[in-house]
């Protein structure tokens, strides 16, 4: 091993401490007593339990995508005219996993190593430009985009919200189009209030949503839990989150993988990626899934983490973070390319053929059924039925739309004022009109003007306020 990562691949009695207890068994201690005094849910914080619990598998994940060939004798000027060649890469390579009802399951690993196109391929997401074949399960049943969708909810990374809405707003909007038709209007705002009070949000139910650096309004943190609230008013069974704790604090991201931990325990399925979580934060996760090279390098519970790595000859040394040592370990060293691929191939290799790994094979490939590539684009071409009807839909998008451009004084002031002063030019212009065949072609032309005035200023209008809010669609 190179000397980089000598300290990696220490002896395991150099990872005892005087007490005899590891690292790991150290910081679990500490973490049981910090969630004793400060981390535990109140009585009246508990969230509602879910009617039915899933087991969610995904079995021979493969991923093809297609990158560009570098030619070394083009230029910028060549370029434009010649049609560059692309190869074919191998992303995900026969991945298996399963996840647990009321288990927390976080995939992590380098920048590269698959976390979200794996994401993707389980909920069935920006799947255009790859070529996909393997099996997606639910209580080993086969699921397609459109039943998925109906047991699952999420939440992507980046916030996206209708900045000056309010959050029990945005939670009532929400609630009027994606719960079920046979929700009546009454169910569905205490639906609102619920999910208000197990998300604490209660205290910041009329405070304007905002947007980071334009409008002001609620901090990173609720934002957050704003994005799980609107997923959780559905009650799903399976919870996806692609880097809930992105541009939070230590803090903050704290407090919203024990909201993610707490909805586990609730019966839900959760599974998340993270980049590097804290050691507070690591001690949290039920399972973890290490992705290298597009394969897996573990998946399994937190102890048998330890105890694999520990097989391999790379404890954890004491007093270090569990996910940044294997982390590293997992990671491509710049200039050392070949090598550390060769080590990530014997790591994946060693965990199928380890006991949790066989496992876990076997279970997914049981009754499993193949799917083919024309079956995954059928799929990921299915479009989730609406839970309300379009008169519905209509009417609270348009509530909605009043709401925003009511609160967004720059929209309108400046409608206000183009058209006050545009009514005081054509006053001063044709204001002293003579009625005669002269004056009635003038009259005509400014009723054109006007009518092309209104139809432009509203169009223009329509196009700024849609090219903000399009990521939202």
């Amino acid at each position: 091993m190179t000397e980089e990562r000598q300290f990696l691949l220490e002896a395991e009695d150099r990872n005892k401490s005087k007490s005899g207890l590891t690292a790991y068994e150290i910081a679990s201690q500490e973490l049981r007593a910090w969630k004793t005094n400060y981390g535990a849910l109140k009585s009246d914080d508990k969230l509602v339990p879910v009617k039915k619990q899933i087991t969610f598998t995904w079995s021979e994940i493969n991923a093809y995508g297609l990158t560009p060939t570098p030619n070394p004798k083009s230029n910028a000027f060549t370029s434009l005219f010649r049609v560059q060649e692309k190869t074919q890469k191998h992303i995900l390579k026969n991945v298996n996993g399963i996840a647990y009802p009321g288990e927390l399951l976080v995939l992590m690993g380098s920048s590269g190593a698959g976390k979200t196109t794996l994401m993707n391929c389980m909920t069935f997401r920006n799947l255009k430009s790859l070529t996909i074949s393997g099996s997606i399960r639910i209580n080993d049943q086969p699921v397609t985009q459109t039943q998925l969708a109906a047991q699952s909810a999420y939440v992507q990374q980046d916030d996206l919200f209708i900045p000056y809405l309010t959050v029990k707003e945005h939670l009532i909007f929400q609630a009027l189009v994606r719960m079920d038709s046979h929700f009546t209007y009454v169910q569905r705002m205490q639906r609102v209030e619920e999910v208000l009070t197990e998300l604490s949000l209660k205290k910041c139910e009329n405070v304007k949503i905002g947007e980071p650096g334009i409008v002001k309004g609620i901090s990173g943190g609720e934002r957050k839990r704003l994005a799980l609230a609107a997923e959780l008013l559905t009650n799903p069974s399976l919870l996806f989150c692609d880097e809930p704790t992105s541009g939070l604090d230590s803090f903050m991201s704290l407090n919203v993988m024990q909201l993610l931990k707490s909805m586990a325990q609730t019966g839900r399925t959760v599974i998340c990626t993270l980049h590097q979580p804290s050691s507070e934060i690591f001690l949290l996760f039920d399972k973890i899934g290490l992705m290298a090279e597009g394969r897996t390098a573990f998946l399994g519970s937190l102890d048998e983490a330890d105890k694999f790595f520990t097989k391999l000859g790379a404890p954890c040394p004491e007093d270090y973070n569990p996910a940044d040592h294997y982390i590293q370990i997992l990671s491509i060293i710049p200039g050392k390319e070949d090598f550390c691929k060769e080590s990530l191939k014997c790591i994946c290799d060693a965990f199928e053929s380890s006991t949790v790994g066989v496992k876990i094979k076997k279970y997914v490939s049981a009754n499993k059924t193949s799917v083919s590539e024309e079956s995954w684009t059928n799929r990921r071409g299915m479009i989730s039925p609406y839970k309300v009807s379009w008169c519905a839909q209509f009417w609270a998008v348009l509530w909605r739309c009043w709401l925003a451009l009511k609160r967004n004084p720059s929209l309108t002031n400046i409608k206000f004022f183009q058209v006050f002063f545009t009514a005081i030019l054509f006053c001063i212009i044709f204001g002293k009109q003579v009625y005669d065949q002269e004056g009635i072609m003038n009259i005509d032309g400014i009723l054109y003007l006007l009518l092309l005035n209104t139809t432009f200023l509203n169009i223009t209008n329509v196009i700024t306020v849609f090219c903000g809010e399009l990521p939202l669609f």
